[in-house]
Formats: structure tokens, sequence, C-alpha cells
């Protein structure tokens, strides 16, 4: 029989269990330390495997990130890859701070725990009790609503689309707060579903700061971040701010060149997060280890959400997705370009993946890190990690022909062009050609997976996408006569003019490029510009639109009424 360590542990358990004789017990002792001292080489022998998951971004000119692993109380690896600014090559670190995207929603629920835990906010009581410059609907909604993403509530930065914000435009938050506190209605009854909101941490973050009468940035900066020794996390927004020592985010087009993704939100709460894996890896022991002012928060976290019918959300708990990998329970968030951390609180293991390079997933590079660390049931198989993206090469010339994809039914909206000879695909203004991997395909992009058949000129699937090239649909010049007129919608300030221009039905708006509807059906179009995904008509008794119902992902049915 082979005596490991896990072997040593259980005889030293069950001696302990008993009265071992004071010299057993010195022995005890002194495997113990042996012991720890053997699980330090594993760990250390295991961090030198994780460089080789990430060789192909740890070049000066290429964009990387950072990793840390916690395991067993400590801090076990800690990691810098590829560059942070690639204009003056310097090099990632443990402590270079990265923006996180919606990994900062997991420090607003948090901060939200804490208040309810020191008897400031009441989850159950509708939020006009702390906001009281909201409309009706949006009154009504709880917290505990807004935290779990069932509130209905529509997501602000498809409203600011809508309403003429472009991709890099600075948006204040100021912005966010009056369209969010002015919608007349919701994606769907609160409660009767799950769908993920920034619109609701954006509210969450209003409600913390109404409750302690403090600018969040602020609050999470003295009772969060300073308090558990986080330097180099703050909720700075990525507008007009210096930090020292930040990374620089990039995006390669289908030739490989890199360009700069220009975040200019000033959106704290469900975004606006700038921190570093060190730091990270600090937050995961301080949840694990129980040492947060909150007791008992990382099974608060862990405890799987509920719809209004008490039908729980399996994969999200208290502003924390949760996850199984191979039978191992984890805890965490992400953001899908930025990074991601994940707790897996039955083995004292703790993953963090930050990034500066908008095609790296970092989400399947965590798993590839954890499976180094986690002891499951099926070790050393490779299933669940997707296509291995450090064995992608350039764009390929996929088959596809260019025109407008939607998904079935009608939700989501992708125009497709040919440019350089391959098939680039535009959704929401992320623009991604696909890449020929070991295993698959890849769209760097959108950080999507992609999932194509040979042969195949009009069908693909881009992530959980499965898209279709459609036709447009043959409509009668007097639907086009009844729907030209001027929309107006007051939550946004923003009004839509419909009109026919060149043979194309256009949509004009002030200060912005018209954009040209694409037919799917009588009273349904497409746009062909990331400003929404589709356009439906509502007509009254004569058959003439009185109103258009605009949507864009999880901003649905936003109403436009007709002005003239």
């Amino acid at each position: 029989m082979i005596i490991g360590p896990r072997e040593i542990k259980m005889i030293i358990s069950r001696l302990r269990l008993g009265r071992a004789p004071a010299v057993l017990t010195g022995v005890c002792a002194f495997v113990a330390l042996w012991l720890g001292g053997v699980e330090r080489a594993v760990a250390e022998e295991r961090c030198e495997r994780i460089p080789a998951l990430f060789q192909k971004w740890d070049a000066e000119d290429s964009p990387g990130g950072a990793v840390a692993v916690v395991k067993d109380g400590r801090i076990a690896c800690l990691y810098g890859f590829g560059s942070a600014d690639l204009a003056h090559r310097v090099p990632n670190t443990p402590d270079t701070r990265f923006t996180s995207a919606s990994i900062s929603k997991a420090f607003t629920a948090y901060a939200v725990a804490k208040l309810v835990d020191d008897g400031e906010i009441d989850l159950d009581a509708p939020i006009s009790s702390y906001l009281k410059d909201v409309s009706h609907t949006i009154g009504a909604l709880t917290t505990r609503q807004l935290v779990a993403h069932t509130s209905g509530v529509r997501d602000e930065l498809f409203l600011l689309r809508m309403a003429g914000r472009r991709r890099g435009d600075t948006v204040e938050r100021e912005e966010v707060s009056r369209v969010l506190h002015a919608q007349e209605a919701l994606n769907f009854p609160s409660g009767a579903r799950w769908a993920y909101s920034n619109g609701g941490y954006a509210l969450l973050a209003n409600i913390v700061e109404a409750v302690t009468d403090t600018r969040f940035p602020d609050w999470t900066k003295e009772h969060i971040f300073e308090r558990h020794g986080l330097g180099h996390t703050h909720f700075s927004g990525y507008g007009d701010v210096v930090l020292p020592n930040l990374a620089r985010s990039y995006l390669p087009d289908e030739t490989g060149a890199y360009h700069l993704r220009v975040l200019n939100d000033d959106d704290p709460g469900p975004t606006g997060l700038t921190t570093s894996v060190r730091d990270l890896a600090k937050w995961m022991l301080v949840l694990m280890d129980d040492k947060a002012e909150l007791s008992g928060a990382l099974e608060q976290f862990s405890t799987p959400a509920a719809l209004s019918n008490g039908t729980p959300v399996k994969h999200f708990g208290f502003g924390h997705f949760l996850m199984n990998f191979r039978n191992v329970k984890g805890v965490g968030h992400g953001g899908r370009y930025s990074g991601h951390f994940n707790i897996y609180p039955e083995q004292n293991v703790g993953v963090a993946v930050l990034v500066n390079d908008a095609s790296i997933l970092p989400y399947q590079r965590l798993l590839r890190v954890a499976d180094l660390f986690l002891d499951t049931s099926q070790q050393g198989k490779n299933d669940g990690f997707g296509v291995d993206q450090q064995t992608c090469g350039p764009a390929v010339d996929l088959p596809l022909a260019a025109g407008v994809y939607t998904t079935t039914p009608l939700r989501n909206i992708v125009n497709v062009r040919r440019r350089n000879g391959v098939p680039v695909f535009n959704w929401w203004g992320y623009e991604t050609a696909i890449q020929a991997c070991d295993g698959g395909y890849f769209a760097p992009g959108l950080a999507f997976e992609a999932f194509y058949t040979e042969g195949q000129t009009a069908k693909i699937r881009l992530g959980g996408l499965a898209i279709e090239r459609r036709d447009p649909a043959v409509v009668s010049q007097e639907v086009y006569e009844k729907a030209v007129g001027r929309y107006y919608n007051s939550s946004l300030n923003t009004s839509y003019t419909l009109a026919m221009a060149r043979g194309d039905f256009i949509l004009r708006q002030d200060g912005q490029p018209d954009v040209v509807l694409f037919p799917l059906a009588d009273d349904l179009f497409a746009a062909t510009a990331p400003r929404f995904e589709t356009l439906a008509f509502e007509a009254d008794g004569d058959g003439r639109v009185s109103a258009l119902l605009v949507s864009a992902l999880n901003s649905q049915n936003v109403r436009f009424r007709r002005i003239d």
C-alpha cells in the first residue's frame, strides 16, 4: 500500500478523534508539518504548469492578462503574461489593474448584502422606499429581484443605444439613472423569470447611495476595498479617469491586428470596477475564510435565487453565478471580455483570470487552471474546456453569404458582410471574423466559440446563437405609406422618423446616420446598424401604424408612440 498526503491526512484526523499518547500526538504534529510542505511543493509544481496555458499571449507584442490561484488559505500562484500597453511594451503583472466589466456585480451584491445585514436595506421592500424619483413600475420592484436578475428591468446599455449613444461615446452615470428611473414598462412581469440585466445593478448602486448618503464608489472604497486591503480595486468607472498601472484593452480585427477597445462609460454598479488578480486572490481568501464583516457571505452567495412562484434559479445565487465543474461546485462572476473568478469552497480553491485581450475567453482559460488544482471525479479529461484558443490561426474564408442573419424566434440580428476575403460578423457593434482552431472555430471579437457545418452558405452558430441568413420579406407599398411618420419615447426623450429614401425604408434620428430597415414581415423589421435589433408596428383600428415597438436583447418592446 502506498501512503500519500491524502492517506496521512485521514490517519491524523482519526487519531485526533481519540486520546492519542503524547508521543503519538507529537508524531502527528511532525507529520502535519511535513504534509504541509508536501502540499506546498505539489502546489508549486502545478503553478509552474500555468504559463503553458497562456503561452500564445505571453509576448511583448501581444496583450495578455494575469492569473491568481488560492488554495488552502493562502495565495498559491500569481502570474502575469503579455503586455498591458502595446505602445510602450509595459508587461502585465499580478498587480496590473484591469477593467473588470461585470465582475463589478459581485462587489455590488456584497455591498447590498452588507447593508441588509446592517438593517439599512429590506430585500423585499419596494425600491421606491429608497429611490424617490422612479416611475411607479420601477418603484414596485424589490431589491431581492434586482440582485437575482428576476426583476424584468431593461438593460440601460441597449436603452442608451436606442437613444443614439454609439459604442465609444462617453456615458455619464446621471444619464443612466435618468433613463432607468423613467421606464414605464418591463421586459416581463417582475419575478416571472430570470434574465441578466445591467440595469438592475445600476439601480442597486443607486439604492446603496440613497441609504448611505455616500457616493457608491466612495462607500465601497471605505467599507470593502480599504477594509480588506484591496489597494488596486476601485469603482473608478471607465470614463476620463487616469489610474496608475492600468492595462489598456485591445481587440483584434480579421487580419489579426490589434486595436484599442474604447471604454468610456461611467456606470459603477453593473460595471466600472478596476482590479488586479492579487486583489481578487485576497478577496477570495476573505470569503473562503469567512473573514468578511458579513458572516456567511459565501454561503449566502451560493444559495440559488428563486422566482416569485418559488422555482429555484439553479445557475444563479445572490449576485453570483453557480457552476459545476466535474462534480465540483463553484461560485463566482465574470466579465465576458475582461475576466472571471471562481471559488470552489468544498476544496478551498479559488482561481481568478483577468485579460486585456478581448479575443481571450477568460472563463475557458480559468477552467484549465482550475483543472490543475481540483481533485475531481474526472481528473485528466479535457472535456468542457471548449476550443483551445492557443491553437487558433488567422481568419478563415467560410463560404457564408453576406446579408442579415437572425435567430429563431426573431430576437437576435447579426449583419454579415465580406471584407478582406472573409465574412465579418457585426453583432451590436462588435465585429469579428471566424478563426479555425484545433477542434472547432472561434469568433474573437465576440469571445464566442463558433460551430460551422462544412458546405453551409447561410447558417452558423455563434456561442448560443444559431443564426441563419434571411431573404427580405415582400412588403407592399401601402404598408410603408401607413408607417411613414414621426414617433417619440418620453423615457428616452428620443424621436424616430420613418421614411422612404432612394428606394430604401429607413429610420432617421437627429445627429445619427440613417438606419436601413430590412423587412422580415409586413410588421417587423431588422436594423442593419447596431442601434437596435428589431422594430415592430403597432396599428390602430384603421391599420395606420400608431406606435413602434423597438427591441434590443435585454431591452424589449420599448414603445415609441406616433406624434404626427
